[in-house]
């Protein structure tokens, strides 16, 4: 009787194909969330974000938990700024997660990274 991949196969052949994306979810960015989304599904690969797990669990490790389950992260940057309520101070998010996956590919060497920037030479990606 011929058995389908197991479930650790299929989780691990999900994980290949799964990209984390750290991006700004508000109305002002709505549009390169779905371009971000719809890219990199072209591509065959399936987009992860922070809005798809449920709040039970504290926000940290369900971010490492979700950066774990992908083989690939996106990180853009572009919207690290001030905060415009006062007191005026950065939001540090995004860069916070970038930082987790950074260090995080670094104990487990198998995966990239791709921080984006839209300030002309602030982007750059890890490939192993």
């Amino acid at each position: 009787m011929a058995h389908g991949p197991s479930l650790e196969g299929r989780a691990r052949a999900a994980r290949q194909k799964s990209v984390f994306l750290n991006l700004p979810y508000d109305a002002r960015f709505r549009s390169l969330f779905l371009a971000y989304v719809a890219g990199t599904s072209a591509f065959g690969l399936i987009p992860r974000a922070t809005l798809e797990i449920p709040g039970s669990a504290r926000r940290l490790d369900r971010i490492l938990a979700l950066m774990e389950s992908c083989q690939y992260s996106i990180h853009d940057m572009s919207r690290v700024q001030l905060d415009r309520r006062p007191p005026p101070t950065p939001r540090f998010n995004m860069p916070f997660e970038l930082g987790l996956a950074v260090g995080y590919h670094t104990v487990v060497p198998t995966d990239n990274i791709v921080g984006l920037s839209s300030k002309s030479g602030h982007g750059g990606c890890r490939n192993r």
